[in-house]
């Protein structure tokens, strides 16, 4: 299965290069009793087209293996295609059915998959007038690119703070929740991450960084103060409908209830 084929919602196979292995130690669910880390791979078929893979369950256990072996051709098989909860890019999801093989070199698969990926790299080495693409690409009639608005001004580098991992707590459990760099700064009193090295007052000696710790201090210390939070959760199930995976992203945070 081509990559750039795919649709949500559907199992497949695919053959496969692995770019990247993370282990996410954050990132936490049960399964079998047990606790066990999200594991995802970055995967390609033509260069510099990345895809993510999550393994799940027994998908884990490829893990060592798949790391002794990341720079040679795999073969995925019984692939789950989902739309990313995050970005809404297409994924590729272990299922108890999916299995891997890692092909020989002298695999009619592997030199296939090699001819092909030598190919989409010659593809995206093709010279092109600078002037020539400016001018489709970036034209008014088209539209295809527009400015953006929060990536001005052009004379200075803008900062944002670090997407964060929120631990939050009611009744007794705890779920960790995605927060975004928007709402990190709407937390902080929407300080801009900017601002940090700034005078509060031009005759105070506080910056707004001390702001910012002392507030992150007040939220962690105080065990008695409540906070309205929208969230958005997302849940994959297997066959027997037990989660396989829990994603939890902010949406909103209201200081005061």
């Amino acid at each position: 299965m081509q990559l750039d084929q795919l649709q949500a919602n559907t199992l497949i196979h695919s053959i496969l290069k692995i770019i990247n292995i993370v282990v996410l130690t954050e990132s936490v669910y049960s399964y079998r009793g047990g606790s066990q880390r999200k594991i995802i791979l970055t995967v390609e078929q033509n260069r510099d087209q990345h895809y993510r893979m999550v393994l799940w369950g027994a998908g884990a256990a490829w893990c060592p293996q798949l790391q002794r072996k990341k720079d040679h051709i795999w073969d995925f098989r019984y692939l789950l295609v989902q739309h990313s909860s995050v970005s809404g890019d297409f994924e590729l999801h272990t299922t108890p059915w999916s299995s891997c093989e890692c092909l020989f070199d002298d695999d009619k698969r592997a030199i296939e998959f090699k001819e092909k990926f030598q190919k989409s790299k010659a593809s995206l080495m093709q010279m092109t007038k600078l002037s020539a693409h400016l001018e489709e690409k970036c034209s008014d009639e088209n539209m295809i690119y527009k400015q953006c608005v929060r990536c001005l001004p052009y004379n200075k580098v803008k900062m944002f703070y670090r997407p964060a991992l929120m631990t939050v707590e009611d009744g007794g459990y705890e779920i960790y929740v995605h927060v975004v760099s928007e709402l990190m700064e709407k937390i902080f009193l929407n300080i801009p991450a900017d601002w940090l090295n700034r005078l509060v007052v031009p005759s105070s000696d506080m910056i707004y960084s001390t702001i910012v710790a002392e507030l992150c201090h007040l939220l962690l210390s105080d065990k008695e103060a409540s906070y309205l939070l929208e969230i958005r959760s997302h849940f994959v199930l297997d066959e027997n409908s037990y989660p396989l995976q829990k994603d939890f992203h902010l949406l909103d945070f209201h200081p005061d209830l």
